[in-house]
């Protein structure tokens, strides 16, 4: 008897110890009906692939022990093909434990109620710079405050509020967990950011591996959804957690295969290499498209105004994207103008995807930044007078008055001398440029870059805006330019496409700091300005 203890007492031993090395895959959830009437649910299943390519799923629960690069977290931490290892019992996860190689990984929520540290996606920032809202992964909406003391950072390196934007994903540390004041904002290099925004007509759908295949399939690019009809057919993955709508209606991923033949679009992120489904909406009725401005937004009805269009509804499941990033209904509350896809029969019923076009110099992350373009009519030292000036307030460049700013070894001063560009020490050069226009990029009162044009005149720059496609940064550099939008008369209006812009000479600004060309990557969103549409001045990147 005692040696069948043993034996017994061995084999759960070495059960308990199984190791599952490989890949994160999904997570499914079970229902129940609580006394009250109310559903909540449970962790039920976890999918994974191991090392060998095979997929298999796992019993998982609350009790499950969940770690994320050695940090203790919750299930929505785990993304599709986070690399993971398996402790498995009795076909159960006893413990999983994920690593991510993003040196600041914000994608990993708190757990416990007295945290100090809250992980979620910013909903609203004050233009003010006093507190921003977010919605954290586990919790409701909140307001938390900021002063000059916090710090930010984003992908290991320190930044500032210029960096932060609606729909990005961060962790919030707080001075304890008795208050809303934040010491620290580490923000995600992935977060929200939108990969593609695609249309497609659903062929077919596999619930149980999360995969949709459309024919057909166009991203959203220069306004349209592409031209010309293909029968190929395209599959991506999706998770478990996805929402899907039909029309307003919310639908499991099963039901999915009852609209085959429908047109759905549906937003992607990049998550570790692979681009996955964020979100869904199956077209119910007829489509309508519309870009202007937004003269209102109610959060509370769901109802937002157009200024031609009119009002109109939308959803738990419209695809909202601002800055390119996934957002929640609070920041549309910034209004500006927006591509909106309608639903509806003979008129509109709701709005099935709202862009809105980049906040540029509006952006409330930017409230203590300013642009100038003018004469610098004196450089004295370290401080300088611009005059003949223009300064952007609300997207346009509006007279201003005699400016004297300060500069400092810091300044990334640059001078254009029409066949190149060369860089000046501010406080013993810059008075060679007396008498010349360029622009002054100012942070709280000290010129942060500044770039001196060759024979420019006093007149306002071009205000361009747009999705970065490719990038050649050796001599001559240049862009190309997707889904262009062009601001005149207050709003924004579309412009096609920037092709080959020459950039060689440009000053280009991202996070408040002075960036290369070679810094640029595919998708990064450019609000260009220039006084023509085959050469970029100045460029704030994000």
């Amino acid at each position: 008897m005692l040696l069948m203890v043993l034996v017994f007492s061995f084999n759960q031993t070495a059960k308990a110890a199984q190791l599952v090395t490989g890949t994160f895959v999904d997570v499914t959830y079970s229902e129940y009906t609580k006394p009250d009437g109310t559903i909540e649910k449970q962790l039920s299943k976890v999918t994974l692939q191991n090392d060998r390519g095979r997929t298999v799923t796992y019993n998982i629960n609350k009790n499950t022990r969940l770690f994320i690069n050695n940090t203790s977290t919750t299930i929505e931490g785990f993304k599709l093909g986070m690399e993971v290892e398996a402790d498995i019992s009795l076909r159960s996860v006893v413990e999983l434990r994920g690593k991510s190689n993003l040196p600041t990984e914000t994608n990993v929520p708190s757990t416990g109620g007295n945290s100090t540290t809250i992980a979620g996606v910013v909903t609203s920032i004050d233009p003010n710079g006093l507190f921003i809202m977010v919605k954290p992964d586990v919790g409701a909406e909140s307001i938390y405050y900021i002063n000059k003391e916090t710090v930010y950072q984003k992908s290991s390196s320190a930044t500032d509020i210029s960096a932060l934007y609606v729909g990005d994903r961060i962790k919030l540390s707080l001075k304890n967990k008795n208050t809303s004041i934040v010491t620290k904002i580490a923000i995600s290099e992935t977060g929200t950011l939108v990969e593609n925004l695609y249309k497609g007509e659903i062929q077919a759908v596999n619930p149980n591996a999360n995969k949709l295949t459309v024919k057909n399939q166009h991203a959203f690019v220069n306004w349209q959804f592409g031209s010309k009809i293909t029968t190929d057919l395209s599959t991506m993955p999706f998770t478990s957690k996805v929402p899907i709508y039909v029309g307003n209606t919310k639908v499991e991923k099963g039901q999915l295969k009852n609209y085959i033949g429908s047109e759905a679009y549906y937003a992607t992120v990049k998550q570790f290499g692979k681009e996955v489904i964020e979100k869904i909406v199956v077209l119910k009725n007829n489509e309508r498209t519309y870009y202007e401005p937004m003269l209102s937004v109610d959060t509370d009805y769901k109802l937002l105004k157009l200024k031609t269009a009119g009002s109109m509804y939308f959803h738990n499941g419209t695809i909202l994207i601002r800055n390119g990033r996934l957002i929640e209904p609070t920041g549309l509350m910034a209004y500006g103008t927006a591509f909106v896809i309608a639903d509806g029969a003979a008129r509109d019923h709701y709005a099935q995807v709202v862009q809105v076009t980049s906040d540029s110099f509006m952006s409330p992350n930017l409230a203590g930044h300013e642009l100038y373009y003018g004469r610098l009519s004196q450089a004295d030292g370290y401080l300088i007078e611009i005059d003949d000036a223009m300064k952007i307030e609300s997207n346009v460049f509006k007279k201003t008055d005699r400016t004297v700013l300060s500069v400092s070894n810091s300044t990334k001063a640059k001078v254009d001398d029409g066949n190149r560009t060369y860089s000046v020490m501010p406080d013993i050069e810059l008075y060679l440029s007396e008498g010349r226009y360029g622009y002054f990029y100012v942070k709280d009162g000290h010129v942060q870059a500044l770039h001196i044009l060759d024979n420019a005149k006093p007149v306002a720059p071009l205000m361009l805006t747009g999705k970065l496609q490719s990038v050649k940064s050796t001599y001559p550099a240049v862009i190309n330019v997707k889904s262009v939008s062009q601001w005149q008369n207050g709003r924004w209006y579309e412009a096609g496409e920037m092709i080959n812009m020459n950039i060689d000479q440009a000053t280009l600004i991202k996070a408040g700091k002075v960036i290369q060309a070679s810094d640029l990557q595919p998708s990064d969103r450019l609000v260009v300005l220039s006084d023509r549409f085959v050469k970029g001045h100045f460029i704030l990147v994000d």
